[in-house]
């Protein structure tokens, strides 16, 4: 699948300027044309639905004390998703991003990073590749399931996974170490 939108009233908001659930409630007033699937789930994403919500009972009573799980969060327009089929494989019309390392510099500089509300919480929402990219705004799952999508859509087998990590990661603070994966620019 290849991402492209004609232009629309969405070009005309400034996303930046609204917080997230400023964009989905702004997103859902307008009368935009989009797929079928983002409005509502078919019959077998129903029974996936369900097969979630029996593991997470599952889940919980067997751990107890570990936090929950991001398995079906609800899309920008309220429908519940499992998390794997918000990850549609995409592909740009732009060959320079095909290297794995290159799209992920172009997620990184072309999409604003916006904290999650609470850093410690899972999201209620993660929008669609599609949405993020429209939007050029989003948080670390908005922003890993575009890459994931991105990277699936030329080849690579990529993966969503989803953690825990500490208040000096999530919001960009890389005062105190340089990251050993970093090449040095020459």
């Amino acid at each position: 699948m290849s991402i492209k939108r004609a232009s629309t009233q969405l070009d005309s908001i400034d996303w930046q300027s609204l917080s997230k659930i400023n964009r989905i409630q702004q997103l859902n007033t307008l009368e935009e044309e989009v797929p079928h699937s983002y409005r509502e789930n078919d019959i077998r994403e129903d029974v996936v639905l369900e097969y979630v919500v029996h593991f997470e009972k599952q889940y919980t009573q067997l751990f107890p004390n570990r936090k929950k799980l991001l398995l079906s969060p609800m899309n920008e327009y309220g429908v519940n998703k499992f998390i794997s089929t918000t990850v549609v494989p995409s592909q740009l019309p732009y060959p320079e991003i095909y290297d794995y390392d290159k799209c992920a510099s172009f997620v990184s500089n072309y999409i604003t990073y916006e904290q999650l509300l609470e850093p410690t919480r899972l999201p209620n929402v993660v929008c669609s590749p599609s949405t993020t990219l429209q939007m050029q705004i989003g948080d670390c799952f908005d922003m890993a399931v575009l890459l994931v999508s991105l990277l699936k859509g030329v080849g690579y087998n990529a993966f969503c996974v989803s953690g825990y990590a500490t208040q000096r990661v999530t919001t960009l603070n890389t005062e105190v170490k340089n990251c050993p994966f970093v090449v040095p620019k020459k």
